[in-house]
């Protein structure tokens, strides 16, 4: 009835529901995106990763799928849990079945913390997602996540895109992400899209998505999971290949041949990405709904913004605290980093609190080039608390002698050297008189 051709999921979780693009399907409408058969194979996270592991690629270790059918409020059967904790070991990560990387996750060092992160798991789950189990996945540590960009135009004709690295990130928000990952070789490059590319045919993928890997130490890749949607950071791949991402996603649900071969050899340069939450060192980081009153963006040659917002507006919290993604493009890594200070310095938010003061703090102590550690990031948001609180007392000091210099210079006062009685010639008149001199009883002047 409303006349629609096709519909764009974004880069959200709807994206990754196969009961929508089923629905899209039987309602005659292109759903822009892989098809719900292949969404429903690799939201499967345990089944994908046992289906990889089975070709014989690198996967990390993972429990099955666990209280797949649970209710909220049925008792949590702890033995069972534990057993195949111990059988993946410690340190884990409890991961919901459905979601993001991060999203929801709970790291696990001991057996003494595993009930309450299966039960914040699970209440994740419950209010984001309505339901769904929970799995275990051995934890990498120290890792370093790359996401593989991957794109089709039939089954099993997929390409790399190249690859992004998350550099910086805070708890299980990404702030800085890069492309091509810094720490890939070019030997082990081709290893990385070959694996990639492997993946992808398992499942006979079509479109656009991620194949992502945890890097240990070593460097080895071990596959984790599939996003199989436009990733947020798509502008760092767009910016590289100068490829229009959305444009070939929608050219290829519309059955139009694509033939990216040319682009993709035509990566250039580096390209790096600061993504801007709303967020505030008083509330331990947790965002807040404001007015904007002011919203410069950054420009210039090879700058990008990414927002919703302007001067004006409300940037409220019904979907998500990002408000703004900067990209910028270098022709080698030096230069990348200093069109990034560059543009974080040229920003203008005002009457927001934001992570924006973070990135600019985190880009004057560092050059990334050794990565960042939750140290380093502990660090520089303490550094940042206090330099906030900081700068809190000293505009409160202006402010207070601003009003007082304000309300104070249109109301007449005499002099202190006249009333306290003391003066320089010892001629104090009297206070009755002073009117008199100044003015006269008659009103005029004397």
């Amino acid at each position: 009835d409303r006349q629609v051709d096709a519909i764009h999921p974004g880069y959200g979780f709807l994206a990754e529901r196969p009961d929508f693009a089923r629905l899209c399907q039987d309602a005659g409408i292109v759903f822009v995106g892989p098809p719900g058969e292949v969404l429903e194979a690799v939201t499967n996270r345990t089944e994908a990763l046992s289906r990889v592991k089975a070709a014989g690629l690198p996967v990390v270790e993972h429990s099955p799928l666990l209280l797949e059918h649970y209710q909220h409020g049925e008792t949590i059967p702890p033995q069972e849990i534990a057993r195949h904790a111990d059988r993946v070991g410690y340190p884990l990560v409890v991961k919901p079945e459905r979601g993001g990387r991060g999203r929801g996750m709970c790291m696990v060092a001991s057996p003494d913390g595993l009930e309450q992160a299966v039960r914040r798991v699970l209440a994740y789950g419950e209010i984001v997602h309505a339901g769904g189990g929970l799995y275990l996945e051995k934890a990498i540590l120290p890792m370093r996540l790359l996401s593989v960009q991957v794109i089709a135009a039939r089954p099993g004709e997929a390409i790399c895109l190249g690859e992004v690295e998350s550099i910086v990130q805070r708890g299980s928000r990404r702030m800085i992400e890069e492309a091509p990952s810094p720490g890939v070789f070019s030997n082990q490059r081709e290893g990385l899209y070959q694996a990639a590319r492997t993946i992808a045919g398992l499942f006979g993928y079509a479109n656009i998505g991620a194949i992502e890997f945890l890097v240990n130490r070593s460097g080895q890749p071990y596959f984790t999971e599939i996003k199989p949607r436009l990733q947020p950071e798509h502008p760092l791949t767009e910016m590289r290949t100068q490829v229009d991402l959305v444009a070939a996603q929608i050219r290829i649900a519309a059955g139009e041949t694509v033939n990216l071969h040319p682009e993709i050899s035509r990566q250039t340069g580096c390209a790096l990405m600061a993504r801007i939450f709303i967020e505030g060192h008083k509330r331990n980081c947790q965002p807040a709904s404001a007015f904007i009153r002011q919203f410069i963006p950054p420009s210039g040659p090879h700058v990008r913004v990414d927002t919703h917002l302007y001067t004006g507006c409300f940037a409220a919290l019904d979907y998500d605290p990002l408000i703004a993604k900067l990209t910028v493009w270098g022709e080698d890594r030096e230069a990348c980093l200093l069109r990034l200070r560059c543009a974080l310095g040229e920003w203008t938010l005002a009457w927001i609190n934001t992570n924006l003061p973070y990135l600019q703090s985190l880009l004057k102590t560092s050059d990334l080039s050794e990565g960042v550690t939750p140290e380093m990031v502990d660090q520089i948001g303490r550094s940042e608390a206090s330099d906030a609180d900081q700068h809190s007392r000293e505009l409160a000091a202006a402010l207070a002698v601003a009003y007082t210099m304000r309300s104070r210079c249109f109301t007449p006062s005499l002099p202190a050297r006249l009333i306290s009685g003391w003066h320089r010639n010892n001629r104090v008149p009297p206070k009755w008189a002073i009117g008199e001199v100044l003015y006269g009883q008659s009103g005029g002047r004397t």
